[in-house]
C-alpha cells in the first residue's frame, strides 16, 4: 500500500481528483492491472486495466448523461 501512496504523491497534484488520476493512468500505463477480481479470496478469475476501467467508467457516464 506504501508504493501505491508513494506513486500517488509522484504525481505531484497533476491529478487532483479521481477522474484525473484514471485519466492518467489509462494514458501513461493503459496494460497496467487496476483490479483484480478473486474468488473467495485466493483464485483470480478476472483482471481489468486501467484502460478498460477508463473505458467503461466512460460509458457508464455517458449513458448517465
Amino acid at each position: 500500500m506504501t508504493a501505491c501512496l508513494d506513486s500517488l504523491l509522484d504525481l505531484g497534484g497533476k491529478c487532483p481528483t479521481f477522474v484525473d488520476l484514471l485519466a492518467y493512468r489509462a494514458q501513461n500505463q493503459p496494460n497496467r492491472t487496476a483490479y483484480t477480481f478473486l474468488h473467495r479470496g485466493e483464485i483470480v478469475v478476472g483482471k481489468l486495466t486501467y484502460q478498460e476501467l477508463d473505458r467503461q467508467a466512460k460509458a457508464i457516464a455517458a449513458s448517465l448523461q
